[in-house]
């Protein structure tokens, strides 16, 4: 792979990677399309990565769907995919830890619920842009804090290329789109759409009420989804991802986005949305 995309930039090609996990779906596609468009070459790995799963079962139950996925990506214009059969293929046999200050991003939200997550995400990402050499990044914002992550990486570690955030790939039901949505039934779907709903819900009483409101409400409807268990919600500063207190006053906010996890079932769901005008 690095010998490949050598000769491209020794062409002066440009080239936008789209790292993923696999299983993909339309937001996948969505990155891809970006890459295709803002660059000459477009890369995707696929790499189930086990050290951001704090939680093994996870690990094993993450849908994985080689064939699928390589079929979407080429009909989807992929110049070439990266799917590494083992770790050994991506982490050198010398590698050590990343070392980088996440600062606040490992203290909320993902952070506090999935320790030494983010530690993962940067290390395999780390790994992985040094084998692309990517131009430009693309990475979706459905996971807005690793994208937070990903970007205090760069910034630490001065990687020359420039990141570029996608908005999220939503059903026309509102469910965010995500790998894991293939371990839900249909009827899990339609129920996960109230997710969706919950966020809107805040962003109207925000606007309309306030912090305290948007909470309340928020939270209340989350609880009510049936088979849902909340894990958080959060209203946060949308560039340090600095929860925002419930006595606030609306006027004095910056940009502020909230931020849902929970599990349906077995199955860990996250969202987020901006609560600008």
């Amino acid at each position: 792979m690095k010998n490949y995309l050598q000769e491209k930039a020794d062409k002066k090609q440009t080239i936008g990677f789209v790292p993923t996990m696999g299983a993909l779906h339309e937001g996948h596609i969505s990155l891809l399309n970006h890459a295709n468009a803002q660059c000459d070459v477009s890369v995707v790995s696929i790499f189930v990565n086990p050290a951001q799963f704090n939680d093994p079962k996870d690990f094993s139950n993450y849908p994985r769907t080689k064939e699928t996925d390589l079929a979407k990506l080429k009909t989807a214009n992929c110049t070439a995919v990266f799917y590494p059969e083992s770790p050994k293929e991506v982490y050198p046999a010398n590698f050590k830890d990343v070392e980088i200050d996440f600062g606040i991003l490992e203290q909320v939200m993902e952070g506090a619920h999935r320790p030494g997550h983010f530690k993962g995400v940067a290390n395999v990402v780390s790994c992985l842009f040094n084998i692309v050499n990517p131009t430009k990044a693309f990475f979706g914002l459905k996971d807005y804090q690793q994208f937070a992550v990903i970007k205090t990486l760069v910034k630490q570690k001065a990687y020359p290329l420039e990141l570029v955030g996608v908005e999220t790939k939503r059903a026309a039901s509102g469910l965010a789109l995500s790998s894991r949505n293939a371990l839900l039934s249909t009827n899990d779907k339609t129920i996960a759409a109230n997710i969706y709903q919950a966020l809107q819900e805040a962003k109207t009483c925000l606007i309309e009420s306030g912090v305290e409101k948007a909470y309340s409400k928020a939270e209340e409807l989350l609880k009510s989804i049936p088979n849902f268990k909340l894990e958080y919600f959060c209203i946060a500063e949308q560039e340090t991802l600095k929860p925002i207190e419930k006595d606030v006053n609306k006027a004095n906010l910056m940009f502020p986005r909230a931020f849902v996890a929970g599990f349906l079932g077995n199955v860990r769901l996250i969202d987020n949305l901006s609560l600008n005008n």
